[in-house]
């Protein structure tokens, strides 16, 4: 044996590259770190409280009806 060293990568789909990609962008990984932070400090709030935020926000709205 010659002692070289072989890496093997394995291939990924188009998505999980380019989450690599991203995950590797200083301004993501900032956004990231300050909402764990945010987490951390316990700016959180009911997941059926955001619901009720998001339903009474669009109760207004009319959606556009898909074209056949």
């Amino acid at each position: 044996m010659s002692g070289g060293v072989i890496t093997i990568v394995p291939r990924l789909p188009p998505d999980e590259q380019q989450d690599e990609h991203e995950i590797r962008d200083p301004k993501i990984k900032a956004a990231i770190r300050k909402g764990y932070r945010e987490f951390l400090a316990g700016k959180t709030r009911p997941i059926e409280e955001f619901f009720a935020a998001r339903a009474s926000r669009t109760r207004g709205r009319v959606r556009p009806r898909p074209s056949a």
